[in-house]
Parts: structure tokens; sequence; C-alpha cells
């Protein structure tokens, strides 16, 4: 295999310019131009076969087509970059211009190698080698559809389209005013959605197709469309078909388009949900925002998109009319009363936001709690109005208000009747004694007694006022709850009354007492008084015996009206052996003032069964008690346990 020689040695240095100038001249040419030398094959039958061609000459636009630079196409083989030139038969034609001398044009179809496309090739021979300019050709042009193929194309995409197509033509007075339309081309579907038949829409023109009562409003539309250019589109009932259809309506020709669709299910749908919505009690609107200049402008308003009932009977107008109005329209206030400025920072911000709002104003005066969710582009409030919670809600502050102030008074009340009242009476105990000391012998026995029974007197009124004290500490002095062990309750309250055991000799059993929360100062007021009741109203003829104990019980056996906390309760009964009372009087007993006995018998004001079931209440719990004549009393206590 023979080596190629250059024909194009080393330039001296005076021919660089012009080599330079040549280099220049080929990259300038609109096309692709190389300079190849061939490589023959030493040997071999006539005429001798072209192996290679080596690139000697090249411009620029063949190195960009290449994918290289001028320096590294330069001396190398034609196939290292277009390995495929000989299977094409293109390296075979080359040398076949070769051995003929003479210079030739033709196109050729290169598809290999990362190209493909047909190219116009001029190779001329020069000296031994050969000069190859080429360029691209044209793709070839697509043939073109015949009318006829065009129409049926045109039809074949009518037909099958989802839509129904009515093609309208106008026909025209002698002022070529627009009179009326007649068909010139309808859809299958059309005829399906309507029901009617190809001949009906071609026996008759449009205003014999539509009822009289819209015809004047649907010409006015129409001399739209086709005088002005101008598409729109319309939702339309047709009581002929009793369906819903979306019809949209586009200039063709001297006539329009008309293109419709049944929206019959989405119009139900709609309404369907429309009525759900009208039916809640709660406010609902979708709020488009309205921007002074594209979509990154600033917000000045929001379009109402969708309310229901409960929304429109704010403004007392039906849902539809204030649709696609303005919120400042249908409530001009809203801005000023800041209600724009959250429904805006939800649409800016994309966040949630719930609280409650007072809108006093455009006739409406409501306490409503307010919902604002973003929602697609939009922002969806709910308002559910508490007008009347709130009322009763203010109301209820008020009454607190004056509960305070009545609390007060009676605290005003206690100080005074704790220091205030009881001095007179200790003056006039005082008098008596010094009556009785210094003109005792002179009242004789009947004035002794009056005022011996004017100081029993003051002792009960001093003992009726302490008594009123204590029952209203129980309401107005209580205490945050903490733990008590109500064994420590039970023995201070022995301590306190260990004269009175003593001297009745009474016989008391105590079972274990559990710990509690509770107030310690009450809850020792309340077995304070239990006990004492039981001691105090013993039988004349039999010791006193007395049982505290602690009970288990199911929620079965509370008493009606109650219900047992998550903790449960601690049930304990005091039972005694006393006078007892009738069963009629169980409920009674419990009231202010009660007395079941003659003072001559028993004493008491009546009061310390009240300041029981006080504190048991509380507590958070209750008291019963279960009573007979002569067989005694027990009364139960139900207190939470924490």
């Amino acid at each position: 295999m023979s080596a190629a020689v250059s024909l194009f040695p080393e330039p001296d240095p005076g021919d660089r310019k012009l080599v330079y100038l040549l280099q220049g001249m080929l990259d300038a040419s609109p096309g692709f131009v190389c300079y190849c030398e061939p490589i023959w094959e030493e040997t071999g039958p006539e005429p001798v076969p072209l192996i290679d061609l080596v690139y000697r000459l090249v411009n620029r636009p063949l190195c960009q087509l290449l994918g290289h630079s001028v320096d590294e196409v330069v001396n190398q083989r034609m196939t290292h970059f277009l390995p495929s030139v000989k299977a094409t038969g293109l390296l075979n034609h080359y040398g076949q211009i070769l051995l003929a001398r003479q210079a030739q044009q033709f196109d050729f179809t290169y598809n290999a190698d990362g190209f493909s496309g047909g190219y116009r090739i001029e190779a001329t021979p020069l000296l031994d080698g050969l000069v190859i300019s080429f360029t691209e050709l044209p793709p070839p042009p697509k043939p073109a559809i015949q009318p006829a193929d065009q129409s049926a194309m045109l039809q074949s995409i009518i037909d099958n389209s989802l839509s129904g197509l009515m093609g309208f033509v106008a026909i025209r007075d002698e002022q070529d005013r627009i009179t009326d339309f007649r068909v010139s081309f309808f859809n299958p579907v059309c005829l399906a959605l309507t029901g009617l038949t190809a001949d009906y829409f071609r026996q008759r023109t449009f205003r014999q197709q539509v009822p009289p009562d819209h015809l004047p409003a649907i010409m006015a539309v129409l001399q739209q469309v086709v005088t002005q250019r101008q598409s729109t589109r319309v939702e339309f009932f047709s009581s002929h078909i009793n369906r819903w259809v979306d019809i949209g309506l586009s200039p063709l020709g001297d006539g329009f388009l008309a293109s419709f669709i049944d929206i019959t299910d989405r119009k139900r749908a709609t309404s369907r949900l429309q009525s759900i919505i009208d039916q809640a009690h709660t406010a609902i609107a979708t709020l488009k925002p309205v921007r002074t200049n594209g979509p990154a402008s600033d917000i000045v308003d929001f379009e109402i998109t969708l309310a229901n009932r409960t929304l429109a009977d704010y403004v007392r107008t039906p849902p539809a009319p204030i649709v696609q109005r303005l919120m400042s329209e249908s409530f001009p206030s809203y801005k000023v009363l800041g209600l724009f400025d959250r429904y805006r920072q939800t649409a800016e911000e994309k966040v949630r936001q719930r609280f409650e709002f007072h809108y006093n104003a455009d006739g409406i005066d409501a306490w409503v709690d307010v919902q604002i969710v973003p929602l697609d582009g939009e922002v969806l409030i709910t308002l559910s109005n508490h007008t009347l919670l709130k009322q009763t809600q203010l109301q209820l502050e008020n009454k607190l208000s004056e509960l305070n102030l009545l609390n007060e008074n009676l605290e005003q009340f206690t100080y005074t009747a704790s220091h205030d009242l009881q001095e007179p009476l200790r003056k006039v105990r005082t008098f008596g004694d010094m009556i009785l000391d210094a003109h005792g012998p002179a009242l004789g026995e009947g004035g002794t007694d009056l005022v011996r029974r004017m100081q029993g007197a003051v002792t009960r009124m001093q003992e009726l006022i302490r008594g009123l004290l204590m029952y209203s500490r129980t309401a107005t002095d209580r205490q945050p709850h903490q733990v008590v062990d109500l064994n420590t309750i039970i023995d201070d309250v022995l301590d306190d009354l260990e004269p009175v055991l003593t001297e009745t000799k009474a016989n008391l059993a105590i079972d274990p007492l559990p710990v509690i929360q509770g107030d310690p100062l009450q809850l020792r007021q309340l077995f304070q008084n239990l006990l004492s009741n039981a001691l105090k109203f013993s039988r004349a003829d039999v010791l006193p015996d007395i049982h505290i104990d602690v009970c288990e019980t199911q929620p079965t056996d509370l008493p009606a009206g109650i219900q047992a906390p998550a903790g449960g309760f601690v049930v304990i009964a005091i039972r005694d052996n006393g006078i007892g009372f009738d069963p009629e009087h169980e409920e009674r007993i419990f009231e202010l003032f009660q007395r079941l006995n003659n003072r001559s018998q028993h004493t008491g004001t009546g009061i310390g069964l009240a300041i029981c079931k006080r504190v048991v209440e509380n507590h958070g719990g209750t008291i019963t008690v279960k009573s007979r004549p002569g067989a005694g009393s027990t009364f139960t206590v139900y207190l939470p346990r924490g």
C-alpha cells in the first residue's frame, strides 16, 4: 500500500502570507470545501482502486460539520471521520473522477456516521488530488394535499368531533343586511344531541329553528359575531331537548360556526352543590383576588365567585346576584373594618386564619367566627354566626360583674356582722348581768326570769349570727384545693368534741379514711357539724353510738342527677342511733333555718346542715340522709377523690 506524498511541502516564510490568504478564502466560502490527496493500491487489477483520501486543505465550515478544528482535520484520512465512505460508494465515485480527470457535479444521499440528508457535490481534479465542495440539499417538499383530500379530511374531523358542530352561512337582503342563516354542515353528534334529523336542519333556516321569544337576543349576538368577527360563548337551556348546552360561536366565512357540548350533568351537579351549601347555616364564599395590573401587582379587591344563601342573607339578596360582584359592592365597609387585609394576607401568604369578628356596618350587626383558607389561587371563607351566643356571653359577663359586686357587698356584710352586730349583743348581755347583780332581789322572781329570757335570746342571736357567718364563708372564702388526709381532719374534730364525748360517754367506730383533694377548713367544718349533730340529737336513755364507714359503691348506686368524676367518689357514711326524724323531711333538712325539733329540747340555729351541703357541693359532690324516728340517721357524703 503506498503512502500519500504531499504536493504541499512546508512553505518558506515568504510564502506563508499566500497560505494564510488561501485559507481565508476557503473559510469565506459559503459551502464545505477541501482539497484531498489520494491513496491508491500499489498493485492490483486495472484500474487501480482508490483506498482513501487525505485532507490537505479544509475550510472551517467543513471542520465544524465534522466536529473538529482545522489542525485536527488536516493530514487525516477521510475514513477517520467518515468510516462508511467506502460502504456508501462515495469513495469509489471520487476515484472514478480522479481517473477520468474530469470535473463532475452530482447529488448524493449520505445516511451514516451521524449524518442524514442529501448533498450536492462538485468534485474537480487538481494536480494529483481532488478539490471537493458540497452543500446541503433542502428537504424534499411534502406532497400537496389535493382539494378533494382536504375536504375529506375536514369532514372526518367534523364527524369525529366529540362536540356538536354546525356551520351557518348568512342570508342577506338587497341592502346586504343579514336577515337569516342557513345550515352549511353539521355532524352526527349534533343530530344525537338534539334528537333531530338531517332533513330537519336542511329544510329550515336558523330563524325557523329558534323559539320566537329567544330570537331577537340571539340574532343580535350572531350579528356581532359575523360583522365584528368576535367569538363568544354562552350557556343555554333548550326546552326542546330538556338539556343544558355550552355553545361556542365563532366567525366562519360569511357566517359562523356553532360548537356545543352537553353540560346538563355538570349543571345538575353544580345546582346540587349550590343547593347543599345553601342549606348550611354557615356562610360560605370563594373570593378571587382583583389586582391593579397583572398577576404580580397589588390586590385591590376581591370578586365573589361562589356564595351560598346564608352569605347572601347578610345583604338580603338571593345568592346569584352577588356572585361575580366585588366584595366592596356587597360589603362596602369590609375594607375599613379590616376584613380585606385579612383576606389579602391569606391570598398572598397562603396562610390559614381563624378569628372572631364583630361586623357592625352596612346594616349588619353580627358576631361571626371567620375561617379563611387559600384555595387554588382564591380564598375560601366561612362565617359562622354566633351573635346569640356572644350576646349571652356578654350578658353572663355582666351578670358576673354584678355577682362580683354582690360578693363584695356580702363580704362587707360579713365584716359588719362579725364586728358591729356582735357588739350591741354583748352589751345587752353585759347589762343583763349587771341588772341581775345589782337589782336581782328587787326584781323578784318574775323580773329575774324575764332578764334570763332576754339573755337567752341574745345568746341565740349570737349563735345565729355566727352560723350565718360560717355559711357565707363557705361561698366567699374558698381556697385552692390541696391534698387532705381525712384521718387528720377527724382527729382534729374529735379533739374539739372531747368534752362532749366524755360527758355523753359516746361510742365511736371509725374506718381508716382516704386522702383526697379539698379545702381542709371546709372539710373540718363538714365533719364537725355532722358529728356534733349525732351527739346533740342522741336519745336520753341510750348512749350515743356513732360509726364513720367508708363504703364501696357502684355507679348505679349514685344519687339521681349526679355522675361520677374520672377518679370516682369517696363515699363516707356517718350513722348514729339518735332520735332520727320522719323520712318525709330528708330533703328539707338541708335547707337554711330548717329545724325539726323543739328549741327547748335541742338547741341549734338550723344552719349546720345547710353548711354541710354547701361544703360538699363546693367539692363537686353531694350529701344524702336516711332516717326513721327513734332509729337514728345515716348521712352519706360523696366526695371526688381528686
